[in-house]
């Protein structure tokens, strides 16, 4: 929450006044007496206080701040931003009370329990929070310890914050001291109270107290509830004298106006029952006049429909016969044409397949299974001699004369090589190498496996390709495929072309397709047949339609002839009811007219005889009313004082409750304590307070000692302890200033929030004013900050937006 602006109108000695804020540091500068403690008041009443009073609590709260000059009302409007978005709060206290907050969207809020929950919401801490931490005059850090003990402990809000508030409220008592203590006060509060029930100890309330030993708590619930009671007793004695009198007047009012009805309407209501017959004759008349006038116009139009209907009925029953012949040729036509485009198409099929077979006759035939075979001997051999060439047999040959020798490497045919005197020559081979001469003879061999055997498998090989070469008509492998994709494509060719076939082909044969064909003359130039269909069933469906309207002509006519005889009779019927229908309206005419804006008659006369019974009945009521008002006595107290009694009361009750629950939670916390306590858990707000601490004493002071997370001292650079009461008032000011924003940034966190500080350094030297001011500045960045103070000098220190109060 971010304040923007506050007007007082009036509050307190002023009459009126603006203020604006900006976000970051606001400077409230004004010299004594102008009025900066009454901005404080207001801006703390606007956001708490709520608007209607009871008498006792607005003397005590508000009667301080009443226009000095005379006047019982004074009012303060806010203005905030509350996640980015503009917020307007009034509240006014006097006799015309009331709240006022204006949401962003337009929309607002009078309900104080609303309002109060809203701004909740937007402030992000509690009343109590506000009052002991973010919102008071600077104070020192003993009295800012002994508000949150004694005033504030509902600003905890979680279990941190009571662990904490509990260590700081025990004043450097010892723990076991302090809960002995805390004993004491917790019995002098809860005597015979069960804070759990949040009622007497045995279920003893008011009709049968506690004589002894009576806690603060439940004698001032005692207290009240003796009020309350006689209260509640006043106020039903109260409310039952007035329940009696608004009933009274209440009666007579209605007494009044059923009498003043039964006396305007006693003529009317006389006449209403022969009202109410005539009526119904004249309706009567009135619906057989309208029968025989809409008879009198239908009757000569139907028999001219009949008439026209018979005329027209034989030509439309030939129309159809017509349609019918059509359709049977035109259908006939249709299946002629689609037997001939069916014959056509598998002509054309068929002609493609014998074509198919030709070409598949003529073809050289090599199947999947023939290339397979091929393919294997070939791989079979292939792989066998890959077997002899992977010996490598190397042999040099040096000549010491001309020689020519015959070379044969491995299976390859004999070559001649011809070597001149000391030319060598190397030869290769896989497995085996002779040379041949006419005087001599050298052949060598690898030596590894049977190489005699591997030759033999390979001639067999070589036997069984040439075999299959032969018997399929090949050469090679290659030409053995091309023959295999030349015969497999025909073959599928004939698939295809028989398989189109049998499609169009489809239930019949072609031979019975054929025979069908040669039966069928030309075929002749006939309308479609869709176009004879569709005008078909639109005549049929006229002639249906015809014949149901002549049908049902016929049947009105014979109900009118037997009812009317002709129109002549029907003429003079319909003369008579009008001349009846004349007499029985000025016999009504005649009659005493019914009240205005009533139509109903039957209603009316129930109405009226209603109204004098109920007549009848209130006189009786109102005596019995007045009776028993008389026999009522009015209270000795009046509710209004008895409730102001209770509502001091009551909040007395509240008081005590809360200072009863604050105890009792501190006693639980100081009971936990006792085997829990765990000093790191203050560490963060150690570490802020000493932060803040050395950055105002120029790093004099680094270091705080903190006995169960109460600062009580500060640790010099030679590790000597200055206690807190030997610190000079300046000092515990930065102290104090120091506690503050660190217990600000714990209960704000990262929240939009504002603090509110009135004069935070005036008993401090000016080095450190002048380091204080620089801290607010910085810490101004992350919060919305408030200054008030009489010292120009401090203002210009601080900087910000300077608002002045003359």
């Amino acid at each position: 929450m971010i304040l923007s602006k506050i007007t007082l109108s009036p509050f307190a000695g002023i009459p009126r006044l603006d203020l604006n804020f900006t976000d970051g540091l606001n400077v409230v500068l004004g010299a004594n007496e102008t009025g900066k403690s009454t901005v404080f008041h207001a801006l703390y009443n606007v956001m708490f206080i709520e608007a209607k009073l009871t008498p006792g609590r607005f003397k005590r709260l508000m009667n301080r701040f009443l226009p000095v000059g005379g006047g019982d009302t004074i009012a303060v409007e806010l203005h905030f931003k509350h996640k980015n978005a503009d917020h307007f709060l009034k509240r006014k206290w006097g006799p015309s009370a009331e709240a006022q907050l204006k949401l962003p969207n337009g929309n607002i809020i009078s309900d104080e329990a609303t309002i109060a929950e809203y701004l909740e919401t937007c402030l992000n801490a509690s009343e109590g929070t506000y009052r002991s931490v973010l919102m008071t005059k600077q104070s020192s850090l003993t009295s800012t310890l002994e508000a949150l003990k004694n005033e504030h402990s509902d600003t905890v809000k979680s279990l941190g914050d009571i662990l904490k508030t509990a260590v700081l409220e025990t004043d450097g008592v010892s723990i076991e001291t302090f809960r002995d203590r805390l004993e004491t006060q917790f019995n002098d509060y809860f005597n015979h109270w069960d804070p759990a029930k949040n009622y007497p100890d045995g279920g003893r309330g008011i009709e049968k107290p506690w004589k002894k030993q009576v806690g603060k708590i439940l004698q001032a619930y005692y207290d009240k509830e003796s009020v309350r009671v006689e209260f509640e007793k006043a106020f039903q004695i109260e409310e039952a004298i007035d329940r009696a009198n608004e009933n009274i007047a209440e009666t007579k009012k209605q007494r009044d106006d059923i009498e003043g009805y039964v006396t305007a309407n006693k003529k009317a209501a006389d006449d209403a029952q022969e009202r109410k017959v005539l009526l119904v004759q004249i309706e009567n008349v009135g619906k057989d006049l309208e029968e025989y006038k809409k008879i009198n116009r239908d009757w000569p139009i139907r028999e001219n429909t009949l008439q026209d209907l018979k005329r027209k009925l034989p030509d439309l029953e030939k129309n159809v016969e017509e349609l019918k012949k059509k359709k049977i040729r035109a259908e006939q036509v249709e299946k002629n044409r689609k037997n001939v485009e069916t014959y056509k198409a598998v002509s054309a099929r068929k002609k493609l397949v014998i074509e198919a077979e030709k070409k598949l006759k003529s073809t050289q035939v090599l199947t999947d299974k023939d290339l397979g075979e091929i393919d294997h001997a070939f791989r079979q051999l292939n792989l066998l001699k890959t077997e002899l060439e992977a010996g490598k047999l190397s042999v040099i040959f040096e000549a010491k004369k001309s020689v020519i020798v015959s070379m044969t490497k491995d299976l390859e045919a004999p070559r001649e090589e011809s070597l001149t005197p000391g030319e060598s020559q190397s030869f290769e081979a896989g497995g085996r190498l002779r040379l041949d001469h006419p005087d001599w003879k050298m052949e060598v061999t690898t030596g590894e496996g049977d190489f005699a055997d591997l030759v033999q498998k390979i001639e067999a090989a070589e036997k069984a390709l040439d075999k299959l070469f032969k018997k399929h008509n090949v050469r090679s492998l290659e030409e053995a495929k091309k023959i295999h994709r030349v015969y497999e494509t025909c073959r599928q060719a004939l698939k295809t072309a028989q398989d189109n076939l049998k499609t169009d082909l489809g239930d019949t044969n072609f031979e019975e397709l054929e025979s069908s064909v040669k039966n069928v003359a030309e075929l002749p130039d006939t309308e479609p047949i869709g176009d004879v269909v569709e005008k078909l069933v639109t005549t049929q469906n006229q002639l249906e339609k015809m014949n149901a309207d002549l049908f049902q002509q016929q049947k009105v006519l014979d109900a009118y002839k037997e009812k009317y005889k002709d129109p002549d009779s029907l003429l003079l019927t319909m003369t008579d009811s009008i001349q009846k229908e004349k007499e029985l309206n000025k016999k009504l005419d005649a009659l005493s007219p019914m009240p205005d804006g009533v139509e109903n008659v039957d209603a009316f006369i129930e109405a009226y005889k209603h109204k004098q019974e109920e007549l009848t009945r209130l006189n009786e009521d109102l005596n019995k009313l007045e009776i028993e008002r008389a026999k009522i006595h009015p209270p000795d107290q009046s509710s209004e004082e008895l409730q102001e009694q209770l509502d001091e009361l009551n909040e007395k009750f509240e008081i005590v409750s809360r200072k009863g629950k604050a105890i009792q939670r501190v006693k639980q916390v100081a009971d936990e304590l006792s085997e829990h306590v765990d000093q790191q858990a203050f560490l963060g707000l150690k570490n802020d307070i000493e932060s803040f601490i050395s950055n105002m004493t120029d790093n004099r002071y680094k270091e705080i000692k903190i006995d169960e997370s109460l600062p009580t001292g500060f640790v010099r650079e030679d590790g000597n302890i200055v206690e807190t009461d030997l610190l000079s008032t300046g000092t515990l000011d930065v102290l104090g200033l120091a506690l503050r924003l660190s217990m600000a940034n714990y209960f704000l966190k990262e929240q939009e929030a504002f603090l509110v500080m009135d004069d935070p350094f005036v008993d401090m030297d000016p080095g450190r004013q002048s380091k204080a001011a620089n801290l607010l500045k910085e810490y101004s960045k992350t919060k919305q900050l408030i200054i008030f103070t009489c010292h120009p000098t401090h203002a210009d220190l601080m900087g910000g937006n300077r608002v002045v109060i003359d």
